[in-house]
């Protein structure tokens, strides 16, 4: 396993994504597709990445117009990722579409909660306001959680700057974590 680790911190992320999606299929891929998209984005690669998204945005949609049973168990961490998918495809009016069938949804299980959150944290960003983004996210950064701890935050804060690097309150959080820190 600690060579599995080092070869990804060695390999570039799109190039982690493509040696995943071999092994993928489905909505996986789908999900790749987003993936890929939202870290060219995050690069400053708008063009590259608008068409891994239009791929993600063509499968989700169809998935969904199918009718078929949303997968994974919880329509509402589904229904979130989808808007995930269209906003980083630039389609506004259906990922808040999407946004508001997740939100719903009731949700009785904290694991599908912090799923939805993530997700629809993640749609905010692309729909343009860091600021509901970081809300979303905030509940689940800190000491007290399992899912975002300071150390997490402060090892990747490159990427969460990224993300949410906009947002008055993400920059307040991470000057008191870096203060606490000594860093």
């Amino acid at each position: 396993l600690p060579i599995y680790w080092k070869l990804l911190s060695e390999v570039p992320a799109l190039e982690v994504l493509a040696m995943q999606r071999t092994y993928a299929s489905g909505l996986d891929v789908a999900m790749l597709d987003a993936t890929e998209a939202e870290y060219l984005r995050l690069a400053g690669r708008d063009d590259e990445a608008a068409a891994p998204a239009a791929r993600a945005l063509e499968a989700v949609r169809n998935w969904i117009d199918s009718g078929r049973p949303l997968p994974g168990g919880s329509d509402a961490s589904w229904f979130a990722n989808a808007a995930r998918v269209a906003a980083l495809a630039g389609e506004r009016a259906l990922a808040l579409e999407w946004q508001t069938r997740a939100l719903a949804v009731p949700v009785n299980i904290p694991f599908e909660q912090v799923g939805r959150d993530l997700a629809l944290a993640t749609a905010q960003r692309w729909l343009g306001d860091p600021d509901a983004a970081w809300a979303l996210m905030e509940p689940y950064a800190g000491e007290h959680t399992a899912f975002l701890s300071e150390g997490q935050m402060l090892g990747l804060q490159p990427y969460y700057d990224a993300l949410f690097g906009e947002a008055a309150g993400y920059r307040d959080y991470m000057a008191r974590l870096r203060a606490e820190w000594g860093r």
